[in-house]
């Protein structure tokens, strides 16, 4: 995990896990704030076990992230950092980035129920971050996950290795916001265009197992007192 910028880190914080790493950055004309880096558990990524167990039940799915992978303990540790190190309430904006290893509950809702043998699952990590007040940058500019689904893993691994049958693609790297004075005009992913699994990683413009997400924000108006 790191944070690259090409403006000022005026400070850096630390998580007593190691899965987390932030920063607070000054940036031109005055404008600061906060961005951080994390990284969850990987083991039992649910699309897996879902394509491994087409009858899991929604209790068995959720399982995934609450039992067999430490996700939904880890999520909550970064949140209660974050709130301990006044980043959730402060008055600068707050970025909270990074590969999740786990779906949205966004992307496991009503309109994408029968992509997902008509159920809906309530995926407690990207809930947590919603219910602390951080919204999810993607789906903000592309509310639809049926026309933008926004898949970022795997533009590298798309077929099993054994049975070299497709994968299953979700979107388990994103960008979280708590509004203050940022606004996200532009998301985007990258590659844009699968290159052809034939060609050899080292020989690929874009040798990465996950997608890259680049989001553009802009500082919001400030409202006339």
């Amino acid at each position: 995990m790191c944070i690259l910028t090409k403006f000022e880190i005026a400070e850096t914080f630390s998580h007593p896990a190691w899965n987390a790493i932030g920063a607070r950055i000054k940036g031109p004309a005055g404008l600061e704030f906060i961005a951080w880096s994390c990284w969850l558990d990987y083991r039992c990524y649910l699309p897996d076990y879902w394509h491994a167990n087409p009858d899991a039940s929604p209790a068995d799915l959720l399982a995934c992230e609450t039992t067999h992978s430490a996700r939904a303990t880890q999520t909550h540790a970064i949140l209660a950092r974050l709130k301990k190190l006044r980043h959730l309430d402060g008055p600068l904006p707050l970025l909270v980035g990074g590969d999740w290893n786990c779906p949205s509950h966004l992307d496991y809702g009503k309109e994408t129920h029968r992509l997902h043998r008509n159920l809906t699952l309530p995926l407690p990590s990207s809930l947590a971050f919603e219910q602390a007040g951080l919204t999810d940058t993607f789906r903000t500019l592309h509310p639809s996950p049926l026309a933008t689904p926004g898949a970022t893993w795997s533009p590298l691994y798309r077929t099993e290795p054994k049975t070299r049958k497709p994968m299953p693609m979700d979107r388990i790297d994103r960008l979280y916001l708590r509004a203050s004075g940022l606004k996200p005009v532009s998301a985007t992913l990258y590659p844009q265009r699968l290159e052809s699994a034939a060609i050899r990683r080292a020989k690929r413009q874009f040798p990465s197992d996950h997608a890259a997400v680049l989001t553009v924000l802009r500082r919001a108006p400030v409202a006339a007192p």
